[in-house]
């Protein structure tokens, strides 16, 4: 990890994280004393949208392959497909471990948890109430609210024009940005006030010729595929907010004018289900709910006292 990127958790976990005692004792590491041979499985769709835990996902059961040796690997559903009979053949091919975040998926994965209680699964997102909740299903709420306000104050401190790029299919991009402005709000009664413009671009290209065409110096702030922003051609004049680059922890290289980006933290809680799966602990009692979300706004250099002082304001956290 990059040691010069700063971390800074947008949301009040140590506030407002609800979470079972059981939950907790899994905080520490488990060694295993052999490779294991059991598999944990992403189940994604083929119409996951840029925004949403997935990616973050994926490169958390990376990590827990190489810490814990667990098998993974990604189980794709395609549209019309049968998702409880796509589950049993998953079982049946050594997937004991289902990590997810496709809402579309949470009451079949809940079924199928109660079905078989030697399994674990672990969603973040969507809505699940307690009685509705198996105790070998681990739930994580995710709320993207606290992330956009920062990056919304973040923005404005820069003082230029902001843009705000989005894909069509932007993972809760109409709550994100009412959010977003919320933040720039924040921001404008400590900084002078900026203008905002909001843009939704349908693809790689359109972003490309839209962001050619802002006026310099600008920010821009891109909730897009981290792909996008590889393929502007020149960065001048232009200080960006990117979305799920995973910055710090990623061997791909962004441009240094990429200040920040919306992030999940979502590692502890997947290495946290490995290490519970590999320890025979796929139940819990009380029950495994995290609420209050999981995200943050990561940065490449040092956020600014007035920044650290409204980040303290939305989290109850002492930076």
């Amino acid at each position: 990890m990059t040691k010069s990127t700063k971390r800074f958790i947008a949301l009040g976990l140590l506030a407002s994280l609800v979470i079972s005692l059981s939950a907790c004792s899994t905080a520490k590491t488990f060694k295993p004393p052999h490779k294991a041979a059991t598999a944990a499985c992403l189940i994604t769709s083929k119409t996951d949208v840029p925004g949403s835990p997935t990616r973050q996902l994926a490169a958390d059961l990376v990590e827990a392959q190489v810490v814990y040796g667990i098998k993974v690997r990604e189980v794709a559903i395609p549209a019309g497909a049968n998702v409880d009979a796509r589950l049993l053949t998953e079982l049946q091919g050594g997937c004991v471990l289902l990590v997810s975040s496709n809402q579309n998926y949470l009451g079949s994965l809940t079924r199928f948890a109660q079905l078989h209680s030697k399994i674990m699964v672990l969603f973040v997102g969507g809505q699940l109430s307690e009685g509705a909740q198996p105790n070998n299903f681990r739930w994580v709420a995710d709320n993207p609210a606290l992330s956009a306000r920062l990056a919304g104050f973040a923005s404005v401190e820069k003082g230029n024009d902001v843009a705000v790029l989005y894909s069509e299919n932007y993972f809760q991009a109409t709550s994100f940005i009412s959010s977003f402005r919320v933040g720039v709000a924040a921001g404008e009664q400590v900084y002078d006030q900026v203008h905002i413009s909001y843009m939704k671009v349908t693809s790689k290209s359109d972003f490309v010729s839209s962001v050619g065409k802002l006026a310099k110096p600008s920010t821009v702030v891109a909730l897009v595929p981290a792909g996008f922003l590889k393929a502007i051609p020149d960065f001048t004049g232009l200080e960006l907010v990117g979305s799920d680059l995973q910055l710090g922890d990623t061997l791909a290289k962004y441009d240094p004018q990429i200040f920040a980006s919306v992030e999940r933290k979502t590692t502890n809680y997947v290495l946290s289900a490995v290490s519970s799966l590999l320890a025979r602990k796929v139940s819990s009692d009380p029950k495994y709910r995290v609420l209050g979300g999981l995200n943050e706004l990561s940065f490449t250099g040092t956020p600014s006292d007035q920044f650290l002082k409204y980040l303290n304001q939305l989290t109850n956290i002492t930076p």
